[in-house]
């Protein structure tokens, strides 16, 4: 029988699986695990890698939580010192403080830095060349003082942060092996919320929005530098030793700060440093350290308040020419030699370029213009030496003088930002002023003229040109129904002074007046009849006038002429009934004088006077004095003559050879 083949079935036949110790079960297992433990070095390089900046992130944290961290990076705490709240690291090379303070000094500036948030990103690879580079680096709510010390202290000490590090005076003697060190470089600075700049004198307060942002490099006992730098303000605050000086400043400024050593870090040396540019615009209060540019000009102290726009560029601490600001003031306060002045007007500088062609050795010059459209003011009182009108000044009708048109022009350099401009020349130019009342003019009269304002009004003109403490110019006097005693004699008349000033010297104070003239109209003596139709020339072919302690002083040769001598022998004869008879006699028509006049606190002199007319001549020397003159005097008319001899009350009347008495008295000290 033949055997049925056999059908194919659906399910697999069951196999039974290898033992476990199958010899080529074992060779696998044996090849797998030397691959492994030929990979592990590399796997855990991985992990250490992958690993190592988390931990190191941990153990910078860490440290810098502990007392530990807190003196490794105080360790020279003399120099820098910087303390926080609290630090985290949240990833690698990532830093957050909160309230944290840095702190420096050098020999001569100590600098302070507080910020309520700051972080940083720092590479760790740079750290191996002993570089602490930020590649970027962020803070909030940041104050920044930088101060002169003196002493180890703030040399301006009220309200300054206390930036009073150990040991300053020995400490900062570095020796030759500490000239290398650590680098700084700071990247990608990102500051909001910029709250105060304190820079010596100079603090700037900002508002929320205030921005910085830029980069620094700093080679620790090497150089310091900053680049391309950028502050932006919104209604920020400039303050100057104390005194705000601007007030609403919107704008920008760009610095950069060349290479420059740290040890020789001084405010001059830093601003010469410095390049930028700014433009803002702002309220200004006061004029501050602006100011100190008229102490070359001692006839000028200025103030200003209004509105103030400034285009200001700077190269290594030089003015950059076409900068310029300009200030539109409604309050002007000004001293102009001895008078207080109150206004409204404008106030321009600029910068030209130097004619030395940009030289290390050039001066850019700087020009201001002043124009003040209306003023008032008067005599600054003397218990106030050297003070300007106060801010509220408000002349409310009492002001001896009031007008328009006063114009300034002051020249002179500013060859660095680090010094004060110095304006060694000036223009000055009034031409429409009303005096008020003439008695304000008493103080520049000697005392021992006798004479004394009484009142009148006069309208002024005035054209000074300065170089240095010297100058040169002219001024106007136009008075009118001016009231005056001479002695003892009130007078009333109209007055015009033509004052050419040759030379001014402001060191002695001192005003040659050759070439001036006084014209008087309508001259009458209080309680003569005469008629008011009578008037005078005068000129000063050679004149001083100073200004002492004592007082002012005046000398000068004079020529001129008179209409008629009525006014001299109304004043000879006044109160001296014995004499009217001659008072017709002594009046002729066209008198020529000439003397020499010399007036000081305390008396004056007239020596040499002549007045001729046609069948008269007058000559006399007289002391004048608070009371009635003293002297020698010489009437002849025709061939009647009479001699005068007079001492305090008395008076002695030469009628025995008048002429030659009077000659033998005054002993040929005078010319014909």
């Amino acid at each position: 029988m033949t055997p049925k083949p056999t059908e194919p079935s659906d399910s697999p036949e069951p196999t039974e699986p290898p033992a476990e110790d199958s010899p080529g079960t074992q060779a696998g297992g044996r090849r797998g695990l030397v691959r492994l433990l030929r990979l592990s070095p590399w796997i855990a390089a991985l992990v250490v890698a992958v690993s190592l900046p988390w931990l190191f992130a941990f153990a910078t944290e860490k440290t810098l939580q502990s007392s530990f961290g807190e003196r490794l990076v105080n360790r020279r705490p003399d120099r820098f010192q910087m303390s926080w709240r609290s630090v985290a690291s949240p990833s690698p090379g990532r830093l957050r403080f909160e309230s944290v303070t840095l702190r420096g000094q050098t020999p001569r500036t100590g600098w302070q830095i507080e910020a309520e948030e700051l972080e940083a990103q720092v590479s760790l690879a740079a750290l191996l060349g002993r570089i602490f580079e930020c590649e970027w680096i962020r803070g909030r709510g940041v104050s920044f003082a930088m101060l002169r010390l003196e002493g180890g202290r703030p040399a301006l000490a009220e309200g300054a942060p206390p930036i009073d590090l150990p040991a300053a005076g020995r400490a900062l003697q570095s020796s030759a092996r500490e000239q290398s060190g650590w680098t700084i470089d700071l990247d990608g600075i990102a500051v909001e919320d910029l709250r105060r700049i304190w820079i010596d004198r100079e603090r700037l307060d900002t508002s929320p929005d205030a921005t910085f942002g830029g980069a620094m490099r700093f080679a620790l006992r090497r150089h310091v530098e900053i680049e391309a730098a950028r502050l932006e303000l919104h209604a920020a605050a400039l303050s100057e030793a104390g005194e705000e000086v601007l007030r609403e400043i919107d704008g920008s400024v760009e610095i950069d700060l060349a290479p420059m050593r740290p040890r020789e870090v001084d405010f001059e040396e830093l601003l010469r440093a410095l390049s930028g540019h700014a433009e803002f615009t702002a309220d200004i209060s006061s004029l501050g350290a602006l100011r100190r540019s008229f102490e070359t000009l001692r006839w000028l102290d200025l103030d200003a308040s209004g509105s103030l726009v400034v285009d200001l560029g700077l190269d290594r601490g030089t003015v950059r020419p076409g900068s310029h600001l300009a200030v539109e003031s409604p309050s002007v306060r000004a001293l102009l030699f001895d008078q207080q002045i109150v206004g409204a007007g404008t106030i321009a500088g600029r910068f030209e370029q130097s004619s030395a062609g940009g030289s290390a050795e050039s001066t850019n010059p700087v020009r201001v213009d002043i124009e003040l459209q209306r003023f008032a003011g008067g005599p600054r009182p003397p218990s106030e030496p050297g003070r300007l009108p106060a801010a509220d000044a408000d002349s409310g009708g009492r002001s001896a003088f009031e007008g328009g048109g006063l114009t300034a022009s002051l020249t002179g350099t500013w060859p660095r930002l680090s010094r004060v401009p110095q304006l060694a020349t000036g223009t000055l130019h009034l031409e429409d002023a009303r005096l008020n009342d003439v008695s304000a003019l008493q103080r520049y009269l000697p005392a021992g003229s006798g004479v004394v304002l009484r009142s009148g009004t006069a309208d002024l003109g005035v054209d000074l040109r300065f170089e240095g403490h010297r100058g040169s110019g002219s001024a106007t006097l136009q008075g009118s129904a001016i009231r005056f005693r001479l002695q003892e004699v009130a007078m009333r008349g109209d007055l015009a002074l033509d004052l050419q000033l040759p030379e001014v010297d402001l060191d002695s104070a001192t005003l040659r007046v050759n070439g001036s003239s006084l014209r008087v109209d309508g001259l009458q003596v209080e309680g003569s009849t005469r008629t008011a139709d009578w008037w005078s020339r005068a000129r000063a072919s050679r004149g001083t006038l100073r200004f002492r302690d004592s007082g002012p002083a005046f000398a000068a040769h004079f020529e001129g002429e008179m209409r008629d001598s009525r006014p001299l022998v109304a004043y000879y004869l006044k109160k001296r009934r014995l004499l009217r008879p001659l008072e017709e006699l002594l009046t002729v028509e066209g008198l020529r004088i000439r003397g020499d006049l010399d007036v000081g606190a305390q008396r004056g002199r007239v020596e040499c006077f002549a007045a001729e007319a046609e069948n008269l001549e007058i000559q006399a020397d007289l002391t004048l004095g608070r009371g009635r003159p003293e002297g020698i005097a010489l009437f002849e008319y025709r061939r009647f003559a009479l001699g005068l001899e007079a001492e305090a009350s008395e008076r002695d009347w030469k009628l025995r050879r008048p002429r030659r008495w009077f000659e033998s008295r005054r002993q040929d000290r005078c010319p014909a």
